[in-house]
C-alpha cells in the first residue's frame, strides 16, 4: 500500500502513439521515482533495517528471500546491504512495527533515505491481520508488494482502464504511464482474487519491470555467444531530459534520462533469430526551453546467438519533430576485427599481441567496463562482472589483478551518487582509494589525502 493513492500506476503498456506524447510528458518516475543505474546498467538499491533484532532475524531473511526470488530475479536490479541503518542518509529504510498496517511512504526513489520509508509488520498484532495464511506466506507476499512500490510501481487498480469497484480511486488519476495492459493478476492489484498474487510476479509484472529497469543479466550471460544484448539511450548535448519508449519485436523499454541520469542501458534476449520491427517515440525538453518530439520505425536483424550493443540515434534533433533510428553493433564481430590490428598501437590495447589479448578473457569472462585514470595513462583498469578488476600495463606489457569492487567508501556528495570503490596498492604499504559514481566518473583519494576526479568509465569494444 502507498500513502499517495493519487499517483497513477507507472508500469503498463503505451498502446497507441496518439497517447504516447501526452503521457510521456508526465512520467512520474522521471527524476523523482525511478532509481538510477550504475555504468554497467545495473540498478543498485541499498536496503536498511531501522530496528532489527535477533528475534526477527528469520522474518527479515524471509523478506530478503522473497525479493531475490521476484524483482531481483527478473529485473536488472540489485538490492544490497540488508543491514542495520548506518546514518548514511540513503537507501530503503525499513521499520518493523507489528501494530502497523504495512505500507510504503511514497514511490521509488522518493523514499531514498526517508525514515520509515517502508513499514512492515511481522506478527500482525494490530488491525491488519494475516488470516488464512502462514506467517511466512504473509510476510513474503506483503514484501513483494511493498518493494514493487519501492521500485516506483503504484497500485494497478488505480489505472483508468482497470475496473475495480471494491477499491475505487478517491483522489483522481494523474501522472504516470502505461507499460502493459491492465493486469488483474498483478501483485500490485487489490482486485486480484489471489491476495497479493500469493507473492508471485505475473507475466505482465515481469514484462513491466524489465521495460523500466532491463532484464536480469547474470554472470553467465557475459560470455561469448550468450545472446544477451543491451539497448542504450544517451542524453543529447542540448537535452535537459528525455522520456523515450522503444519496442523491438515484443521487447519494450522505457528510458527516463536527465542531467543527473544521462544514460540508461536495458538488457534483453531474443529466443529466435530473424528480422524484428522496432518503433521509437520520444518527448524531450531542451536547453532552449522548448519541448521536442521524435519518432522512428524500421527493421533490425537479430541473431539470438550473438551479443549486440544497440544505440538510439537522433537525426536533426534540434527540429521540433525529429527522426530517430537505432544502430546495432555485434560485439563479438567488433572484437574479432579489433584482434586483427596486431601491427598498430591501438589505444584500447597498447599494441599487444593476439595471444596476450586472450588474457582479457578472465576465467572465460569478458570485461564489462574499462576504467581510465588520467594520472596513470600507462594503465588500463578492466572491470569484470564478478567484481574483479584487472590492470593492463602498456609499458611493461603485463596483466594482473588489482582488487575487487566494494561498497562505496563515501557518502553521496555534491550531486554525485557513488556506485562502488576499489583499492590500489602503490607500494610502501600505501594505497589509493578509487570511487566510481553512477554516471561513470572516477574520483580518488590519494595517499596524500587529495580527493578529486581522476578519470572515467568507458565500455571496452571487444
Amino acid at each position: 500500500m502507498t500513502n499517495f493513492k493519487n499517483i497513477l500506476v507507472t508500469l503498463l503498456l503505451l498502446l497507441v502513439r496518439t497517447c504516447v506524447y501526452s503521457q510521456l510528458q508526465f512520467v512520474n518516475m522521471e527524476a523523482t521515482s525511478k532509481w538510477t543505474q550504475d555504468f554497467s546498467g545495473i540498478t543498485k538499491i541499498k536496503v536498511y533495517w531501522e530496528n532489527p533484532s535477533s528475534t526477527n532475524y528469520t522474518q527479515r531473511e524471509w523478506v530478503k528471500q522473497a525479493i531475490q526470488e521476484t524483482w531481483s530475479k527478473y529485473a536488472n536490479v540489485d538490492f544490497v546491504g540488508w543491514r542495520q541503518y548506518d546514518n548514511s542518509g540513503s537507501g530503503i529504510r525499513i521499520y518493523i512495527d507489528d501494530f502497523a498496517h504495512p505500507h510504503t511512504y511514497s514511490l521509488g526513489k522518493q523514499i531514498d533515505g526517508v525514515f520509515k520509508g517502508m513499514v512492515l509488520s511481522f506478527n500482525f498484532f494490530g488491525d491488519y491481520k494475516c488470516n488464512g495464511h502462514t506467517q511466512e506466506h504473509c510476510i513474503k507476499a506483503i514484501a513483494v508488494h511493498e518493494f514493487g512500490h519501492a521500485l516506483g510501481i503504484a497500485h494497478e487498480q488505480d489505472r483508468a482502464d482497470c475496473y475495480c469497484p471494491q477499491h475505487p480511486v478517491t483522489y483522481g488519476r494523474r501522472g504516470g504511464y502505461y507499460v502493459t495492459p491492465c493486469d488483474y493478476n498483478s501483485v500490485m492489484n487489490y482486485c486480484n482474487p489471489r491476495w497479493n498474487n500469493d507473492g508471485e510476479l505475473s507475466d505482465y509484472d515481469i514484462k513491466g519491470i524489465q521495460a523500466v529497469y532491463g532484464a536480469r543479466k547474470s554472470t553467465l550471460d557475459f560470455g561469448e555467444n550468450s545472446g544477451f544484448s543491451s539497448a542504450i539511450d544517451k542524453l543529447g548535448d542540448n537535452q535537459v531530459w528525455e522520456n523515450l519508449f522503444l519496442t523491438i519485436g515484443d521487447q519494450q523499454f522505457i528510458y527516463n534520462i536527465n542531467q543527473y541520469n544521462p544514460e540508461e542501458i536495458k538488457t534483453f534476449k531474443f529466443g529466435n533469430s530473424g528480422y524484428y520491427q522496432y518503433k521509437i517515440t520520444s518527448v524531450s525538453y531542451h536547453t532552449d526551453n522548448r519541448t521536442y518530439y521524435g519518432s522512428g520505425t524500421g527493421n533490425i536483424y537479430i541473431d539470438n546467438n550473438k551479443n549486440y550493443k544497440i544505440e538510439v540515434v537522433a537525426k536533426n534533433q534540434n527540429y521540433p519533430n525529429f527522426d530517430i533510428y537505432i544502430t546495432a553493433t555485434d560485439i563479438t564481430s567488433a572484437k574479432s576485427i579489433t584482434y586483427k590490428r596486431v601491427d598498430e598501437s591501438d589505444g584500447r590495447f597498447g599494441g599487444v599481441t593476439p595471444s596476450n589479448k586472450q588474457g582479457f578473457l578472465r576465467k572465460g569472462q569478458k570485461p564489462i567496463g574499462l576504467l581510465l585514470i588520467n594520472n596513470i595513462p600507462n594503465e588500463k583498469f578492466y572491470v569484470y562482472s564478478d567484481g574483479a578488476i584487472m590492470i593492463y600495463n602498456i609499458t611493461n606489457n603485463t596483466f594482473f589483478e588489482c582488487g575487487q569492487k566494494q561498497a562505496p567508501n563515501y557518502k553521496d556528495w555534491n550531486g554525485r551518487i557513488w556506485a562502488w570503490s576499489f583499492y590500489r596498492n602503490i607500494g610502501n604499504n600505501l594505497q589509493e582509494i578509487y570511487t566510481v559514481s553512477t554516471t561513470g566518473e572516477v574520483w580518488a583519494m590519494t595517499a596524500n589525502g587529495i580527493f578529486s576526479q581522476f578519470g572515467y568509465i568507458t565500455y571496452p569494444d571487444f
